[in-house]
């Protein structure tokens, strides 16, 4: 298990890139548990921590990015994971390819 963050790659050469990407982007469900323990069970941040598996500052940095997104806990709950995502993170992880249009062979 990772920690509940994403990323990471099968290749040395992908692996660096989608790490640091992927530092700041958390697995959806580990948000939701992260949100539903400060706000809706009102979980200190250390208490949060524990109980999610990550540290005080994911716990801080995922609950002030949710407030800078405009979220409340009723708003996390009525979200699917994409809409959630978009919210936080302005849209869904692309899957592995081409970030620029590849060269025309002919």
């Amino acid at each position: 298990m990772n920690g509940g963050i994403e990323g990471g790659g099968d290749e040395l050469g992908c692996f660096c890139e989608e790490a640091c990407k992927a530092m700041e982007r958390l697995v959806m469900t580990k948000v939701r548990e992260i949100l539903r323990l400060r706000w809706a069970l009102g979980a200190s941040v250390r208490e949060a921590a524990r109980a999610a598996g990550v540290s005080a500052g994911v716990v801080s940095n995922t609950e002030r990015r949710s407030k800078n997104a405009g979220l409340d806990w009723a708003t996390v709950e009525s979200l699917d994971d994409v809409q959630l995502e978009r919210r936080l993170y302005g849209g869904p992880k692309h899957t592995r390819g081409p970030t620029r249009m590849l060269p025309d062979p002919a």
